[in-house]
């Protein structure tokens, strides 16, 4: 998913050429800019931000940094709703709490590599268990809760890929002596391509392990599964695990979700919009012989969880995000009622917007959009509603004055992509306004604090929802329909986004006075598309550093 703050760091570099199209000389011009970019800063520093949200036993963990904090705490809520703070440190980039909620293990970057730590969540104490070179370590708790799974690796040479290990760490014992579950280097299993990561996760409720590998060159992966008993009656080499087999790269997995010995894949193998395979890990080749329980259809599927009662699901239409419901034994899924349409974040994002415990019934669900801030909320299947949990404190000011229109552009081959246009609601659409067109495939609608003062001033902040394959082409058309809506003219519409866009900045200069890149968002290894010139020119400008300012009829 598309970095949802970078429009924000845009905006400050569009203030310093777009405006009013005045000469960046004019005094009067640099005093507004400067004050627009001081209230940027202002508004980025008045949002609590949750995130990584986890339910276990009852009790919520996340990542919390407060209005105006430098870095966010681990948190714990109980089941009767008191916070307690575990650990204060920056640098916290994963966590995983013990099936009874009494231990969580935290990963925490440092200069040196990571380190993972144990706390107990009673006394905020931590144990001596200390696991030094982790980070992002795809942590998770045996059903016993006396060890955790956790990934290392070693930084890639020159000549050789990074070398990743699976590893568990049973209480009290010598990390030195962790028994490997799975190394890239030696896979125990077949698998095409060179691994690019591993990992072994349990699932609170479930017996079995299942484990991860990606394949360097494509991104896809396989999933092999064991049952956790037969850690207890193997050799301590990762050959001896009885792994069998769940679905190969060709699958097309993207997502998983266990409860016992069901697993529920999300794949793409037979649509892009995504289906839903149900399958049992006790059964060699799980995912060829389960059974589809959500086929494809007009939406694109993005994220899945397994609770006691259902299995629950987000599905994409255009900008617009719905959940859904499908519960144990019923023929077809039911729409779950939201007090708004907005994004629900895969889990196992930062943002985590779906959380299921397989123990427990119903879902914790974070929702926002381009002008309603994140809001936790959980439903609860015994009445059949939505509730607020209060982990996110009210925004600081009021929002009623802001708009989020949706709407479609029409492509050159007639195809209608969605456009998302955020304004002030007295925004007069004068042909003339200032705007920042941003632009990628799947960019969720969300909410950023830092569009505020930009939108007071008069701008205008749109969103072009582009289809894989022709991206530049859908660009240009909404580009063209935001300019025939009389919303803006060529002298005052900024091109924002990544590489996708630079191919549109190629073809129609005339429509763009800046072009935004980001760098981080170029992709350095990403190669044109062959039968594409102008992608190949976008290529080789961005080779050249142009991404910088790319200009349009008028120099810059």
């Amino acid at each position: 998913m598309t970095s949802l703050r970078a429009p924000g760091v845009a905006l400050i570099g569009l203030l310093l050429v777009l405006g009013a199209a005045a000469p960046v000389s004019d005094p009067h011009e640099l005093v507004l800019r400067d004050a627009l970019r001081a209230a940027i800063a202002t508004t980025d520093s008045m949002t609590t931000r949750i995130s990584m949200v986890t339910r276990m036993d009852g009790s919520l963990f996340y990542l919390k940094r407060a209005a105006g904090a430098p870095s966010a705490r681990l948190v714990m809520r109980d089941t009767a709703g008191r916070e307690t703070m575990l650990i204060d440190q920056a640098g916290i980039d994963g966590f995983a709490a013990s099936p009874d909620a009494s231990l969580v293990v935290v990963s925490i970057a440092g200069p040196a590599g990571g380190v993972l730590r144990v706390i107990e969540t009673a006394t905020g104490a931590a144990r001596p268990d200390r696991i030094e070179g982790a980070r992002f370590a795809a942590l998770s708790w045996a059903p016993d809760g006396r060890s955790f799974f956790y990934t290392l690796a070693s930084k890639a040479g020159a000549s050789s890929p990074a070398h990743w290990r699976s590893a568990r760490h049973v209480l009290g014992a010598d990390p030195r002596r962790d028994r490997v579950l799975l190394d890239s280097a030696h896979l125990p299993f077949a698998f095409e391509g060179r691994p690019a990561m591993v990992a072994v996760a349990a699932t609170p409720g479930s017996d079995f392990l299942v484990a991860w590998v990606s394949d360097a060159l494509t991104g896809r992966s396989a999933f092999h599964a064991a049952p956790f008993a037969s850690l207890a009656t193997t050799k301590a080499t990762p050959g001896a695990i009885p792994w069998s087999l769940v679905a190969v790269q060709a699958d097309g997995v993207v997502a998983i979700a266990v409860r016992g010995a069901r697993i529920d894949m999300l794949t793409r193998r037979v649509s892009p919009q995504g289906s839903i395979v149900e399958a049992a890990l006790n059964d060699t080749n799980a995912f060829a012989h389960g059974r589809t329980v959500v086929a494809p259809g007009s939406g694109t599927l993005t994220g899945l969880g397994l609770a006691r009662d259902a299995l629950y699901f987000a599905r994409r239409d255009g900008a617009a995000m719905s959940l859904l419901r499908l519960a144990s034994g019923a023929p077809r899924p039911q729409i779950v009622t939201l007090p708004f349409s907005g994004t629900i974040a895969p889990p196992g994002s930062d943002a985590g917007g779906l959380v299921t415990d397989p123990r427990q019934a119903g879902a914790d669900i974070g929702l926002q959009s381009w002008v309603q801030p994140l809001v936790w909320l959980h439903y609860d299947p015994r009445t059949h509603s939505v509730a607020d949990l209060g982990l996110v404190p009210p925004f600081a000011r009021g929002l009623r004055p802001y708009q989020a229109i949706e709407t479609t552009a029409r492509a050159d081959d007639g195809t209608l992509i969605a456009l998302s246009i955020v304004s002030r609601r007295d925004t007069p659409f004068d042909g003339r306004r200032p705007l920042l067109l941003d632009g990628a495939e799947a960019y969720d609608p969300t909410f950023m604090p830092t569009l505020l003062p930009w939108l007071d001033a008069g701008g205008v902040f749109a969103v072009a929802h582009l289809r894989g394959g022709a991206p530049s082409r859908d660009f240009i058309a909404c580009a063209e329909s935001l300019i025939a809506r009389h919303l803006t003219d060529p002298a005052h519409l900024s091109a924002g986004g990544n590489d996708l866009i630079s191919a549109a900045i190629i073809r129609r200069p005339d429509l763009f006075r800046p072009a935004l890149l980001r760098p981080g968002l170029v992709g350095a290894m990403r190669a044109p598309h062959a039968n594409d010139i102008a992608d190949q020119q976008a290529f080789l400008l961005w080779r050249m550093g142009a991404w910088r300012m790319a200009s349009g009829p008028q120099p810059p």
